[in-house]
């Protein structure tokens, strides 16, 4: 199966190990970007190494994970997006992304996410697609109000108590476009 999604202005593919350096450069080195994702203590590139393990291990697992993101015009690198099980609760499938802070504003997260739900619902045959998000982070929350994702409550269920948001999209209740 080919795993390589293309859009009007975005290209998603899985990640290879060689892009540890320029994902941990774009994404983990910067507050900006990090303020919103789970808390580590480990350094940039350590932990985009094993986050790239991780995603290969999900695609083995699943059929689905999280795709490095690329513009079409330039293959510059501009962020991640994807489906993963969440760890709190397998059973679950969240919608995630990551943009560098250099591409916020552009339309990309949106992009990238709806070709995302596209491939969870119509290649995985995925019947729902949650997604959660610091409350603060109104952007994300913006993201997933575009696509269509009903916001359930505010919970603190996942990722080990963490306040977030919750948002759910049925495949019954999903536009293609």
């Amino acid at each position: 199966m080919n795993n390589v999604i293309e859009t009007d202005r975005l290209r998603l593919r899985p990640f290879a190990p060689d892009d540890a350096p320029i994902y941990a450069e774009v994404i983990f080195a910067d507050p900006d970007v990090t303020r919103y994702l789970p808390a580590s203590q480990a350094a940039p590139l350590d932990r985009a190494t094993r986050a790239i393990a991780m995603f290969a291990d999900a695609w083995a697992a699943n059929g689905y994970s999280i795709w490095a993101v690329e513009r079409l015009s330039d293959g510059l690198f501009v962020g991640a997006c994807g489906l993963m099980n969440i760890p709190d609760a397998p059973e679950e499938v969240e919608l995630a992304y990551e943009f560098g802070k250099v591409y916020w504003g552009q339309g990309y997260a949106t992009e990238a996410a709806r070709a995302c739900l596209r491939y969870g619902f119509e290649v995985g045959g995925l019947s729902q697609i949650v997604a959660l998000a610091i409350p603060e982070n109104a952007a994300s929350r913006r993201v997933m109000e575009k696509l269509g994702m009903t916001f359930v409550d505010i919970n603190q269920r996942y990722y080990r108590g963490t306040t977030l948001a919750y948002y759910t999209l049925a495949r019954d209740g999903w536009g293609s476009e």
